[in-house]
């Protein structure tokens, strides 16, 4: 089982963002705390739902893409 970095002062949907997915817990400093996790979980896609306390898979809106560019010239 990995440990997932809870950063509860990043707020995303119900909870909080996952900042990291690691093998193992390193020292922190508050307000991050760890949590087990499943070992299929990625922080960029997955979120830590605080009224449930689980982890739950971010919202497509969550999901934002690079933003578009238009009206710029090419050199």
């Amino acid at each position: 089982m990995k440990k997932a970095l809870i950063s509860s002062n990043e707020i995303i949907e119900t909870g909080y963002r996952i900042a990291e997915v690691s093998d193992y817990e390193f020292p922190i400093a508050n307000p991050l705390y760890w949590i087990d996790c499943e070992d299929n979980i990625n922080a960029d896609f997955y979120f830590f739902d605080s009224l449930s306390n689980s982890i739950k898979e971010k919202s497509p809106v969550e999901l934002k893409s690079q933003p578009m560019v238009e009206g710029v010239q090419t050199l």
